[in-house]
């Protein structure tokens, strides 16, 4: 499924989508429209019809649909439609927000990833796409409790692929009568674990993928981005513990940094895959 928001995001949404689908994929475009914007209905069906066309000349199933909605919110009858439709990803755009943005700009990837758990590719205005397909895959692993959703995420990018799976090691509060800046320390075996973890289940899933630990001195986000860059990645995929907005702004969410960094697309491994 791809959820559009304005015209002019069609052309690269649908080509991102055109790279996970094998031909003959039906992929469903859907376009939400709120009641009481400037915006009128047959530009909305317009939009939802040109990118059908587009998809169509890539040798796919494009079907429209375009709603008017009068109540609830635009990511809630996204995660409707897409479960309604049977879809197994869900493709948008994003202004790359941060959590304050995301709270207050009325994000709706932020609000879907929240709202919906099958996988999401997120793209960013400024993202880089690849054209011949996603295949360098940089995985971005927090926990073994992931690798599950996050193996049957790469799965929907078409072979072949290369993977690159990395671990950001966490930092725990450990007692200590030294100063305050001793008072964290890292924990590298933890990180050894999960990756040694990742790469068997990859492997045993037909997967083969490098591995290594990124230094966190910057921050997680900003270490996964760029290590993205400097491995020249066509697409990150992460896992989530789907965070609503204000949740993220207390607690933290990765995924929502590494959305408002990116400049790649970006794929957040949905709860649901693992129980299929």
């Amino acid at each position: 499924m791809v959820a559009l928001k304005e015209r002019q995001e069609a052309e690269r949404l649908i080509a991102v989508a055109a790279h996970l689908a094998e031909p003959a994929t039906e992929i469903q475009v859907v376009h939400v429209v709120e009641v009481g914007l400037p915006y009128s209905r047959a530009d909305a069906v317009g939009v939802v019809e040109s990118a059908s066309e587009q998809l169509r000349a890539r040798g796919l199933i494009g079907k429209g649909l375009m709603e008017v909605m009068a109540a609830g919110t635009v990511a809630g009858r996204l995660a409707r439609v897409a479960h309604a439709s049977d879809a197994e990803v869900v493709v948008m755009g994003s202004r790359g927000l941060g959590r304050l943005g995301g709270l207050f700009g009325r994000s709706v990837s932020h609000a879907l990833l929240a709202d919906l758990e099958l996988p999401v590719l997120i793209v960013p205005g400024s993202a880089e796409l690849p054209s011949d397909g996603f295949q360098r895959v940089l995985a971005a692993v927090r926990s073994e409790d992931e690798l599950q959703a996050a193996v049957a995420a790469i799965h929907l990018i078409p072979p072949p692929v290369e993977v690159m799976a990395v671990h950001v090691p966490r930092l725990v509060a450990a007692h200590s009568r030294s100063a305050l800046r001793s008072a964290f320390i890292e924990v590298p075996e933890v990180s050894g674990a999960v990756l040694t973890e990742t790469r068997r289940r990859l492997h045993g899933a037909g997967i083969w993928a490098a591995t290594r630990t990124l230094a966190r001195s910057d921050g997680v986000a900003v270490s996964i981005i760029g290590k993205a860059r400097s491995w020249n990645a066509d697409v990150i995929v992460l896992g989530s513990r789907r965070l609503h907005d204000w949740e993220a702004l207390i607690a933290g969410s990765t995924s929502h940094d590494v959305l408002h960094l990116s400049d790649r697309p970006v794929l957040i491994s949905g709860t649901s895959l693992h129980r299929r």
